[in-house]
Parts: structure tokens; C-alpha cells; sequence
């Protein structure tokens, strides 16, 4: 399916679209998880993500999962906004190797949730911004103007709202096209 210029997986591709492990330390993980599972449960309630930790006191990393790349995207910040905090992260992007990232904190005042590493294969973005008409409209023709001047049929960008938050996520491409929107 296909939205102003960005490409909407199939639900049997979104599955594999995104995958994140991110690496907390136990006091981190430890909000995370929350008093007997809360947070997580919540988390989990609120994204339709699968987030799976170590038990409390076992050493390890969180791993998000879900149904697509949007569930993914929204848990991942949630997790973010938990831990208050940059951490180290990788991403499992459909069509792309294992990319080293980091995930950050979103808030009205910064909007980048994932980074890929300087060194990383392929680059890797995803921003977390208001949603409203104006901004969908925006990456919907920055998307567009730069497939059409790549000569591409597709660029690996994506958005989709939900709730008050649009989140935008790109490869290769696609992240120089995030980057001058949002950098």
C-alpha cells in the first residue's frame, strides 16, 4: 500500500521490518521492567510491541519485537523516555544487515530516536515528531521530491502517526531525506 510518496509494508513484511535489542544496565532495565512487570505490561498494552527482558537481577539486554515497524518505533520510545538516557542499540532492519544505533530520549525539543553509528554498513534514522496535517505533509513531499530526483520508484522512508506522534524512519537514502527535514 502506498501513502504520498512512502511505501507501507505488507502486514506479512511489517513483521520483519524492525527489530531492536537495547543494551540497559540493571538499573535501567530495571525501569524497564517496573514493580512486578508493570512498565513493561504497559508498554507492551500501549504499542501492540513484544518487549522481552532478562528477570530482575540477570544480566541482558532488552529485545522489542512486533506486529510492524511503527509498534517497534513507539515502544522503543517509550523504553527511551523510561530510562531517560542514551543507549547503545541494534536494529534489525528488513533488507539490511544488524545496524549498530543509538536510541535517545525523545521530547518536544528533540525528535531523534535512533541513530546509526558512524561506522555502520547502511545509515539508519527514525525521528519521533508532532503529529499534525502540516508535518505528515512535509515528509510526504520531501519524500516525493527526492524520489522523483533519484529517479527511484521507492526510497527506504517511511512515516506513520500514532496517537499525538509521527514517527519517520529511513535507510541508506532515505535518512539523507530525514536528516535535511529534521536535523
Amino acid at each position: 500500500e502506498k501513502h504520498a510518496g512512502r511505501t507501507t509494508p505488507t502486514p506479512g513484511a511489517a513483521a520483519a521490518a524492525l527489530r531492536v535489542t537495547v543494551h540497559l544496565d540493571a538499573a535501567k532495565r530495571g525501569v524497564v521492567i517496573g514493580a512486578q512487570g508493570a512498565a513493561v505490561k504497559e508498554t507492551q498494552r500501549a504499542t501492540g510491541a513484544l518487549v522481552r527482558t532478562p528477570k530482575r537481577g540477570v544480566p541482558g539486554p532488552a529485545q522489542v519485537s512486533g506486529p510492524d515497524a511503527l509498534s517497534v518505533l513507539r515502544a522503543c520510545c517509550l523504553i527511551a523516555r523510561q530510562t531517560a538516557a542514551a543507549s547503545d542499540c541494534t536494529c534489525e532492519v528488513a533488507g539490511a544487515v544488524e545496524l549498530r544505533a543509538t536510541i535517545r530520549p525523545t521530547s518536544p525539543a528533540q525528535h531523534i530516536l535512533f541513530e546509526a553509528s558512524p561506522n555502520a554498513a547502511t545509515d539508519f534514522v527514525a525521528y519521533v515528531l508532532p503529529a499534525c496535517a502540516v508535518s505528515e505533509q512535509r515528509v510526504a513531499a520531501a519524500v516525493d521530491d527526492a524520489r522523483f530526483a533519484s529517479g527511484a520508484s521507492t526510497l527506504p522512508c517511511w512515516s506513520a502517526a500514532a496517537g499525538h506522534e509521527l514517527f519517520l524512519y529511513a535507510l541508506g537514502e532515505g535518512a539523507a531525506v530525514a536528516r535535511a527535514l529534521y536535523a
